[in-house]
């Protein structure tokens, strides 16, 4: 009997956090004062990302509709980055390059890339900065126009959404249900009033928020540096969220399982350093999967009928496809529903493992 109260209550819960993400496609209503903002200082830290600089770089300084510029901090780079960066900026005016030694990275506190990402906001012109990286690409020229339109007149923080570009293979399609996954949850819970994180690839500020001692308290781990920065200063009222196609910000996804592997150990090692509040409403949503799965192992092992759990978990993708059917649509993601019945359990059997290690563990912002 305890097994089955259990298993209510994890249902209720699942269901509850898949009805807050069924608000992400819910439009919203116009009634605030749009700001007008007349430029934007696009922000990307780069460490020996030469190669990536010269694939992405153009699709920033090929922005139209809007003034802007693109600083570039090259972060003790020790390839070629930097020659490439500065023969570029004669060519582009709107391209500011910003340079850190090694020295000046060794003598710093700040861990990962708040170093460069906090020289790169002092150094912008305008009031409202962009972050990006430089493995990212805008979907259109007309990237910066959609994030025009984003801001209201008490908007500081727009969160936007960067998917992975899907090559193929079961390794491509996992690291689009993961983003899809947390995309979901940062922006519906944003949305409803819960803003906890964002993706340092593709968000947008107010410059005024910033200051040194924002980037100092939240100087817990190597990682986390976008993630750690919007739970100090994000609110209700204060953060937005962007969904308009043109916004979308593509990047290539992880190689093989083992660089991705290590890329969520650093994620999710930020997660200890979340409020208590923000931890408790973020992992409650893992943890109920967990316990739904726990559940579903059990009643393998005892004496249920076999097609008992294996119509539990059907049910379960069912719901969840029906609930986010609009939002697969909206982050161009509709071919994974397919797909749905392998990547779920499989994902979260990763999570748990890797989401365990990673708690355990402190890890750096990777280094090509």
């Amino acid at each position: 009997m305890i097994l089955v109260y259990l298993l209510v209550f994890t249902c209720i819960g699942l269901l509850s956090y898949y009805l807050i993400f069924s608000c992400l496609s819910i439009p919203k209503k116009e009634e605030e004062e749009k700001l007008e903002i007349a430029a934007f200082s696009i922000v990307i830290c780069a460490k020996n990302e030469r190669r990536n600089l010269e694939k992405n770089l153009l699709a920033f300084l090929s922005q139209e509709g809007i003034a802007f510029e693109v600083i570039v901090v090259d972060h003790a780079s020790s390839d070629s980055s930097l020659d490439f960066l500065l023969q570029l900026a004669k060519k582009y005016p709107a391209l500011k390059v910003l340079s850190l030694s090694e020295e000046e990275v060794a003598k710093s506190s700040l861990k990962g890339k708040r170093l460069p990402l906090m020289l790169g906001i002092e150094q912008a012109q305008y009031d409202y900065v962009v972050l990006s990286d430089a493995d990212c690409k805008p979907n259109s020229k007309y990237y910066l126009k959609a994030y025009q339109r984003a801001f209201y007149k008490d908007t500081e923080i727009v969160l936007g959404y960067s998917p992975y570009e899907g090559k193929q293979g079961l390794l491509s399609a996992m690291i689009q249900y993961e983003t899809f996954l947390t995309a979901i949850q940062y922006l519906s819970l944003a949305k409803v009033g819960f803003p906890y994180m964002g993706v340092g690839r593709n968000i947008a500020y107010k410059k005024s928020i910033f200051n040194k001692e924002i980037f100092f308290k939240s100087n817990k781990s190597e990682g986390g540096d976008d993630d750690l920065l919007i739970a100090q200063i994000a609110n209700a009222s204060n953060t937005e969220i962007l969904l308009d196609a043109n916004s979308f910000m593509w990047s290539q996804p992880s190689s093989s399982w083992f660089s991705w592997f290590h890329q969520k150990k650093r994620h999710y090692s930020t997660a200890k350093h979340y409020p208590w509040d923000k931890m408790l409403v973020v992992g409650a949503f893992g943890f109920l999967n967990l316990l739904f799965y726990s559940l579903l192992f059990v009643m393998l092992l005892k004496d249920f009928a076999f097609i008992v759990p294996i119509s539990l978990y059907l049910f379960k993708q069912g719901f969840f496809v029906l609930f986010n059917w609009n939002n697969f649509k909206l982050l161009k993601m509709k071919h994974l529903i397919k797909l749905i019945i392998v990547l779920d359990l499989l994902y979260f059997i990763i999570f748990l493992l890797n989401h365990g290690f990673a708690l355990l563990s402190n890890n750096g912002w990777r280094k090509r």
